[in-house]
């Protein structure tokens, strides 16, 4: 009421009829309304029409002054909530920077997060939650600067992303994937939230998921905090949730590899066939750092559904070189498994790692080397079809064993002999050298040894060099007629390969033949 009392309102007018004249309107007017008015301080005036202005470099100005004119708290939180909501985008975007600044300002802090940009998180208007998620994460990186003034508040940082966060649970996908981008962008203010952030991979909107994946990257390792509720959505039962958990993994695992490794091995514990073939495509996508844990890769050699086999091989073989020395043990024992399937895998796994991993085709040469125990049985056999089986695909790794491999074509048992012979086949050029030892067998006193001789070095095409020559000699003295068929047979597949095209052979006399 001390406004009308002023020579200004009524001039010219007696004190008495100017205090009546008070009294009547304060009367008159509903009750409150005088009361709440307050000026508005000239800085806050000007910070408006700085705010507001057209110019961004005026508009900088103005929120570059913020901590310096320590405006009240109330009429600056009032100038930036109203501009946070401004028609024009330019205005909104500025009023975000000066909400930010605001903490720097004597006791604006805690209102500028609460009643300013926290409320207008969930505001109707896109633009301005954007706006509002943007002054919150200029809060946090002004208060976790290095420079940071020591007038800000200490846990104002934690305010704004506990802020965000109460809108993770909101109802509206759009302010859920607001708030979830807001907190990717927090660094270390955001760990304490990673839990619920992670919980979203369920959310039924693919932005949702798409934003917490991306926060997986954004963050670095405060993400790894919620490693194990991200791998933990990896067995989730819609196809959709496994993809977007399945991104965010590899999102985790180029910061925090080896923990992203870790959690997602652990879900193989998982008996669903559809789970187990997701996580194991997620370790063949992790490569080299499934390496640790080839045992838990190997034992899935045993499942009984072949394609989880096949996948454990395709995990075991991303993860060499390094997975040799956690699951060579483990691969090898399942070599002797009584169920024929799991022998097969073992088998394929071991021919698929041996190129790789030069201490598996070590570990398999060896038994070429082994003179003492039985020679025939089926068992032994077996065994060493196999170990022919993974000598063939072992590539440079077999060369020492080129010598025990050709041995190979003397034994009694057909199934050795043609495993030698498709072993030197799958070798290429590798198995070049091996061509004298196979030569010297076309001179065997048994036909079918002679036989397998013929055929390996037929098979090995240009790379058995110059015996290709011993085989078309073969052919025309061999009394044999299965031998001589088979030289005929081996000719035919060199001349095909152009293998005649290279000199002559060394006599047989000469110590290369010897």
């Amino acid at each position: 009421s001390s406004h009308f009392g002023s020579s200004s309102v009524f001039p010219g007018v007696a004190p008495s009829v100017k205090s009546c004249a008070s009294e009547t309107l304060a009367t008159m007017a509903p009750k409150g309304r005088f009361e709440f008015i307050r000026a508005k301080p000239a800085s806050v005036q000007l910070l408006e029409k700085q705010l507001t202005s057209s110019d961004p470099e005026v508009r900088k100005v103005g929120v570059d002054s913020i901590p310096r004119i320590q405006a009240p708290v109330e009429p600056l939180t009032d100038c930036t909530a109203a501009q946070l909501e401004h028609q024009n985008w330019f205005v909104r975007r500025s009023a975000a920077g000066a909400t930010a600044i605001s903490i720097q300002s004597r006791d604006a802090a805690d209102p500028s997060v609460r009643q300013v940009a926290g409320p207008r998180l969930v505001h109707k208007d896109a633009e301005v939650r954007r706006c509002a998620a943007q002054a919150l994460v200029g809060v946090v990186e002004i208060a976790n600067a290095p420079d940071a003034p020591a007038s800000i508040p200490p846990l104002v940082a934690d305010t704004a992303a506990k802020e965000v966060a109460m809108r993770l649970k909101e109802d509206d996908p759009r302010i859920r994937q607001n708030a979830v981008e807001a907190l990717g962008r927090m660094g270390e203010a955001a760990r304490a939230h990673m839990k619920a952030m992670a919980a979203l991979l369920a959310d039924e909107d693919i932005s949702v998921r798409n934003a917490v994946v991306k926060a997986c990257t954004t963050l670095g390792v405060v993400a790894a905090e919620a490693a194990e509720q991200v791998a933990d959505h990896l067995s989730h039962e819609d196809d959709a949730v496994r993809r977007s958990a399945n991104l965010a993994v590899i999102a985790l695992s180029e910061h925090s590899g080896e923990e992203t490794a870790k959690v997602v091995a652990k879900q193989l514990e998982w008996s669903n066939v559809v789970v187990k073939r997701w996580i194991l495509l997620t370790m063949v996508e992790l490569g080299p750092l499934s390496a640790p844990h080839g045992k838990i890769l190997a034992s899935m050699l045993e499942d009984e559904d072949g394609g989880i086999r096949a996948t454990a091989i395709r995990a075991l073989v991303a993860a060499s070189p390094g997975v040799a020395q956690s699951s060579l043990k483990w691969v090898f024992r399942r070599m002797e498994h009584t169920n024929r399937d799991v022998r097969r895998a073992a088998v394929d796994a071991m021919r698929a790692l041996a190129p790789l991993c030069p201490t598996y085709a070590q570990a398999i040469g060896k038994s070429l080397h082994e003179e003492d125990g039985p020679k025939q049985g089926e068992n032994i056999n077996r065994q060493r079809i196999d170990v022919l089986t993974i000598l063939g695909g072992a590539g440079s790794n077999a060369e020492p064993y080129l010598e025990e491999i050709a041995t190979e074509l003397e034994d009694k048992d057909w199934g050795v002999r043609r495993a030698a012979v498709e072993a030197l086949e799958d070798l290429g050029e590798v198995a070049a050298p091996a061509a004298r030892y196979v030569a010297r067998r076309l001179l065997h006193h048994e036909p079918d040894v002679r036989r397998s001789a013929a055929e390996a070095l037929g098979r090995m095409g240009v790379h058995c060099g110059a015996y290709a020559q011993r085989v078309e000699e073969l052919a025309e003295t061999e009394e044999d007629e299965d031998v001589k068929l088979t030289c005929e047979r081996a000719v035919d597949m060199l001349n095909q390969a152009g293998a005649f095209a290279t000199s002559e052979p060394p006599s047989p006399w000469s110590p290369m033949s010897r």
